[in-house]
């Protein structure tokens, strides 16, 4: 079996409401493979276009529109048989690309809803393949009624045969994007990732110049486009459910980013708005389902208010943003130049040192870590960011508990003499921040004389931000 491992939802931290369509969230969730955070970073962006840009490009473009952004690509080939399409899904999968297809419901027998009733496109990710079984695992929501992705244990033979029914709909429908085509989410070695708090950096730039689509919604007046069930899904979905999760991520990021804002003043304007967009979707829906249009009192109402609190939104977002800038907003110690005291291997799985700073960070991401020998009594890895840089926060991620528990973090400006910045000893976090740092070191070096293993030591990630 080829599996490639993606927390799960529960680990991510997300609750059971899906706040994206079933296109962007399998391809948010395809995202994470490569680092969790990227899931809520596709999130942020697929929001900001949802509620105050637009991104209507043809389907691969659009997608890309996003994904470039967390240094991510997504790719297509054509299958033109069972064999081909069987074979292009294990070798993606083989080179840990996650795969994304497009069924129609319609063909969709673990979705009753709509088997044999409606026609609809509905992305969903490949993850594994059990070669034995001659089964794929597919990432879905639509067999637990979308409360999240699951996985979901089909044949070859079953996966092929909806695949293959859904194109001969694609093929004489306007969703041609999809005929026959197996997409696939690779890096793109030639841009910088976004971290989280860029991603809500770029979020507010882009955010605080445009108007609220929802505004425009209102002011079209058109409101025979929300007679339906899924209109009406599908606005509450993206103008209240997202918001929802938008807030989420601002506490991730405040509480990882060690943030300073009040709770009381953050937690009553997340009820208080909310509260006034429930009320105007509720308003919207209520008054299309009796066949009226909105009248000009409404529409100057909603306006007023839907600007006011996204200036206080952006407001606090703006704030947020400010104090990660003060803890640095670049990570120098990406992709730089490593080496250690040794590497070690396991099951031809190569534990180098270049792994510490390759930007994968993963609850069980086994593969995407450095490790030392089990031999020598103390052990060191060595960063080299290429000249002095001046450095505000240093971070350290350890790979589930195999914590570092005694080390010392040091910089040098020649590799031979090093100066002590941090002592620590009985460490048991997974991460360690150390923040409010002035730094200016072209070295560092990570020196460690106790493990939780005992014997050996190993590290998920090490971060220097400036």
């Amino acid at each position: 079996m080829k599996k490639l491992q993606l927390n799960t939802f529960k680990q991510l931290g997300i609750d059971n409401k899906i706040a994206m369509d079933c296109f962007d969230t399998p391809l948010a969730y395809a995202s994470s493979y490569y680092n969790p955070d990227y899931y809520f970073c596709y999130f942020l962006i697929t929001h900001l276009y949802n509620n105050w840009e637009l991104n209507k490009f043809p389907f691969e473009k659009a997608k890309n529109n996003i994904l470039v952004k967390l240094g991510l690509k997504m790719s297509s080939d054509r299958a033109d048989s069972k064999e081909n399409f069987n074979a292009l899904i294990r070798k993606k999968i083989n080179n840990n690309n996650p795969v994304f297809i497009v069924f129609d419901y319609y063909n969709m027998f673990f979705e009753p809803d709509h088997y044999l009733k409606e026609h609809i496109p509905h992305g969903t990710i490949i993850t594994a393949y059990e070669e034995d079984k001659k089964r794929f695992v597919l990432q879905d929501g639509a067999h637990m009624q979308f409360e999240g992705l699951y996985p979901l244990y089909l044949t070859e033979d079953i996966v092929y045969d909806i695949w293959e029914k859904s194109n001969t709909y694609f093929k004489q429908n306007v969703a041609n994007p999809y005929y026959n085509r197996i997409f696939y989410i690779t890096k793109n070695d030639k841009i910088n990732p976004k971290t989280l708090p860029e991603t809500l950096e770029y979020f507010l730039l882009k955010g605080i110049q445009k108007e609220n689509n929802l505004i425009h919604i209102i002011k079209e007046n058109d409101i025979s486009v929300f007679k339906g069930f899924f209109e009406q899904m599908n606005l509450r979905r993206d103008f209240y459910i997202a918001h929802e999760m938008m807030f989420n991520v601002l506490k991730k990021i405040i509480e990882t980013e060690k943030i300073i804002i009040s709770n009381d003043e953050l937690n009553d304007f997340i009820i208080a708005y909310l509260t006034s967009r429930d009320a105007i979707i509720s308003k919207i829906i209520k008054t299309s389902l009796k066949g009226k249009i909105f009248d000009q009192e409404n529409i100057l109402e909603w306006t007023e208010i839907i600007r006011n609190f996204d200036t206080k939104l952006f407001d606090i977002i703006q704030r947020i943003v400010d104090q990660v800038r003060e803890n640095g907003i670049i990570n120098y110690a990406l992709n730089c130049k490593t080496w250690a005291s040794s590497e070690s291997n396991y099951d031809n799985i190569q534990f180098l040192s270049s792994k510490a700073v390759n930007g994968y960070i993963g609850e069980n991401d086994f593969e995407n870590i450095w490790a030392s020998n089990n031999t020598d009594a103390m052990h060191w890895i060595i960063f080299d960011l290429k000249k002095k840089t001046q450095i505000k926060t240093l971070v350290l991620v350890n790979f589930k508990d195999n914590y570092l528990e005694d080390f010392m973090i040091q910089g040098s400006n020649d590799a031979e003499f090093w100066d002590d910045i941090i002592i620590e000893s009985n460490n048991n976090n997974k991460r360690n921040f150390y923040r409010g740092l002035a730094l200016n070191y072209r070295y560092f070096r990570l020196y460690i004389t106790k493990t939780s293993s005992g014997d050996w030591a190993c590290l998920q990630e090490f971060e220097a931000w400036g």
